[in-house]
């Protein structure tokens, strides 16, 4: 069977703009958007809309649907279900945006965390290069110590040999007491004791 809408005739096709009655699905009652005083534009932005706000009953339906007792069991399940449903869509959006917020100030910490270190790391030249001139100070410094030890190592070598050459001449030596010292001059330039 064919779809048309119920008041003015017209068929129901894949490109028409029509809505089906929400109660009497299986009887599919239609009615096209111009008998439900719908211009294209409007029709089109209620039928895209997240929160569904095209609904449309039959003549037959609607007097059940106002009509019907709101302690009846199966108005307050329909009721309760339909809370029940639009309250889980309304919490997993809140969720989701959460969840978004929660990402985009993790993303932002993030990048605060890598430009801080960005501007550490462009800092450190500067002390590196620092730390690179005291190291060859103190490479400078052990070198011209490394030089004065040397040289006072030799120095005092030098100096031992003497002493040990003044010790060896001495040891020929005669040692005489009570007798004064000559003013003359032995041949090697030094003053003769006698």
């Amino acid at each position: 069977m064919i779809p048309s809408c119920f008041e003015c005739g017209e068929i129901i096709g894949d490109d028409t703009k029509a809505d089906q009655c929400e109660k009497c699905v299986e009887n599919e009652t239609w009615k096209c958007a111009s008998c439900l005083d719908l211009s294209d534009q409007l029709y089109d932005k209620l039928a895209t809309s997240s929160k569904s706000n095209l609904h449309w009953f039959c003549p037959k339906c609607e007097n059940i649907v106002l009509n019907a007792d709101v302690s009846s069991p199966n108005i307050l399940t329909t009721i309760e279900q339909h809370l029940m449903t639009s309250f889980a869509k309304f919490e997993q959006e809140l969720l989701d945006k959460v969840n978004v917020s929660l990402q985009r100030k993790e993303e932002n910490d993030l990048l605060e965390s890598i430009e801080c270190r960005l501007r550490k790391l462009e800092e450190r030249p500067v002390v590196i290069e620092e730390f690179q001139r005291l190291e060859h100070k103190v490479d400078q410094l052990r070198c011209n110590m490394d030089e004065a030890v040397v040289e006072a190592v030799q120095e005092a070598l030098l100096e031992d040999k003497a002493e040990e050459a003044e010790i060896d001449r001495r040891k020929t030596n005669v040692i005489v007491h009570g007798v004064s010292e000559s003013d003359a001059q032995d041949q090697t330039g030094g003053s003769m004791t006698t």
